[in-house]
């Protein structure tokens, strides 16, 4: 006894539209890139790679988290994507 299949089949010239385009991977890198920018740079982790860095270092490495999520959030803004996360309503479009 496997999964329940869904009884709802798509046209072909609709599955298109669901294909994986090179926003969605751009998005997925985007989003590693600030997930890895508030891992990497959070407190305690920096403490374990760097425990004590100078003032150089430290200037740096509280600037880098924020630069990451300046600009991945300005590339966000200016190449939206049109999938629906779960949970979200679809919209009108």
């Amino acid at each position: 006894m496997g999964w329940p299949q869904p009884e709802a089949t798509l046209e072909p010239e609709e599955t298109g539209k669901y294909r994986l385009s090179c926003l969605e991977f751009f998005h997925a890198f985007l989003s590693m890139l600030v997930f890895a920018a508030v891992a990497m740079f959070d407190k305690n982790v920096v403490q374990c790679f760097y425990p004590t860095p100078s003032e150089a270092a430290s200037k740096l490495l509280i600037a880098i988290p924020i630069g990451i999520g300046v600009v991945c959030s300005l590339l966000f803004v200016a190449f939206p994507s049109k999938r629906h996360g779960i949970g979200y309503p679809l919209s009108r479009h």
